[in-house]
């Protein structure tokens, strides 16, 4: 149910997504995956206090505080106006990856968050010559919306053969 959620989000198919998501959670409550997709559907409707919500329970467990729900859940701070918050978790994810491995796409998406989209290019840069498999979404994943229309981000996208359209979920 969450991945078909996840699949509907990215389609741009949010009432269908929800429905998939609520049934996710009739199995299970407060599973972190389906948390981060509804949480990232409430923030491409502006509706950051309800994403933070959700991503702060996704994160209070284990298998949920993985750098992915951080680095959203920092973008969800910085849209509630709460950068004090986002800065925190920007901590955390750099000492983890003074310890263990942090994709540089999910740093990317903090840096942009706190409005440094220079960082979080170059982040991008690194992401692409790492093979991070995130970069295969970064033609239409919404946390790169705001660099959309940036020249270095257009170049970056053409050199991966990759569409640049404006995304509607957070992969």
């Amino acid at each position: 149910n969450a991945l078909e959620g996840g699949f509907m989000v990215a389609a741009g198919r949010g009432k269908q997504a929800h429905a998939c998501l609520e049934r996710a959670f009739a199995l299970e409550p407060g599973f972190w995956i389906a948390l981060l997709l509804r949480a990232g559907l409430a923030l491409e409707a502006g509706n950051a206090a309800a994403a933070v919500a959700d991503l702060e329970c996704a994160a209070e467990g284990r298998p949920g505080r993985t750098s992915l729900v951080l680095a959203t859940l920092a973008q969800a701070y910085a849209a509630n106006d709460q950068a004090g918050e986002a800065e925190a978790v920007a901590r955390e994810l750099r000492a983890r990856q003074l310890v263990g491995y942090v994709p540089e796409a999910n740093l990317a998406a903090v840096h942009l968050a706190l409005g440094d989209a220079g960082a979080a290019l170059d982040c991008l840069e690194r992401a692409r010559e790492a093979r991070d498999i995130r970069i295969v979404f970064l033609g239409i994943d919404a946390r790169w919306n705001p660099l959309r229309g940036t020249q270095r981000f257009r170049r970056l996208v053409e050199s991966l053969g990759l569409p640049n359209a404006r995304g509607h979920s957070r992969l």
